[in-house]
């Protein structure tokens, strides 16, 4: 072998080490980068899987079984927290819902008038409170006796709002209630202090509404 051979073969076993370890360096550079993109991919590839094996979400039966009806656009099936909207809306629904008897509301007071107590311009109350379907009330014109009528659909309905009537404000006692056919009347003092013009209006009134 020559010198000059010699010479480039020791050049080169000098020359590989370091080769070697600026080989070994760059590989351990690249480690921590390796290491995230793998951690990256074993989370991805894990929340994937738990959502491939959740079912997807359904309406929850209530208590009884039955699943809970869908909300109404506007909120539409809710009821309404205004207490004067549910009264004025009873209202409503009994004055149109009135059973079309005979007698009726109008021809008791017809009668009280030709028997010569005017109740001035009647007005609709609450007929659920006596079972009934329409009731209105008034003041006498000298004002000292208030007079309810309330009609339903039959007369044994009007028996079971007899029955009711009789149960309300008990302290009362100058309220009479009477019943007759499809009609329920309830007369009540409003001047205590002059009961003899009030006691003569409730007994004409009383005896109109029983020749009905």
């Amino acid at each position: 072998m020559t010198l000059s051979a010699r010479l480039a073969c020791a050049k080169a076993a000098r020359t590989r080490p370091a080769t070697l370890s600026l080989l070994a360096v760059l590989a351990l550079a690249a480690l921590p980068s390796l290491c995230v993109a793998c951690s990256r991919k074993s989370v991805d590839e894990t929340a994937a899987a738990a959502s491939a094996s959740t079912p997807a979400p359904s309406a929850r039966p209530s208590a009884t079984g039955v699943p809970p009806p869908p909300a109404a656009p506007n909120g539409a099936n809710v009821p309404s927290g205004d207490p004067m909207a549910t009264l004025f809306g009873n209202l409503a629904g009994e004055k149109k819902g009135r059973p079309g008897v005979h007698p009726s509301v109008d021809d008791g007071f017809a009668a009280f008038a030709r028997a010569g107590v005017l109740v001035a311009e009647p007005k609709q109350s609450l007929g659920s409170t006596y079972k009934a379907s329409y009731c209105a009330h008034g003041l006498t014109d000298t004002r000292d006796l208030a007079v309810l009528l309330c009609e339903y659909a039959d007369e044994a309905h009007a028996s079971r709002g007899f029955e009711e009537a009789k149960t309300l404000f008990p302290g009362i006692t100058t309220r009479q209630t009477l019943s007759r056919k499809t009609l329920l009347l309830v007369t009540t003092f409003q001047n205590e202090q002059h009961p003899a013009a009030a006691s003569a209006a409730q007994k004409r009134v009383m005896e109109a509404f029983s020749a009905l």
